[in-house]
């Protein structure tokens, strides 16, 4: 009995010094999970901004991009007429 209690405690102080040992590569395992989701976050915002940037920069190298940012400053083919608001006698 005394044999076996004494196995028992040795199991027992094995494992809580391996547990002890351990704890640093815990917490660096913890720590770098924290810091690899920190970066994929970054990561996938820095992508949709590089997403939308392109898009941005595909209209405006197109024509119709051209135009439209053109029209939005407010110019106008020279044979083009402005068409009215409001037909005349209808206001």
């Amino acid at each position: 009995m005394k044999r076996l209690a004494g196995t028992v405690f040795l199991i027992i102080c094995c494992i809580a010094f391996g547990a002890f040992l351990a704890r640093d590569a815990l917490h660096n395992n913890t720590s770098q999970k924290v810091k690899t989701s920190q970066d994929r976050q970054k990561m996938d915002k820095v992508e949709l901004d590089r997403t939308t940037l392109l898009r941005q920069q595909v209209n405006l190298e197109s024509n119709a991009g051209r135009e439209a940012k053109a029209r939005s400053l407010g110019y106008k083919k020279p044979d083009e007429n402005q068409i009215p608001l409001y037909p005349t006698g209808n206001q």
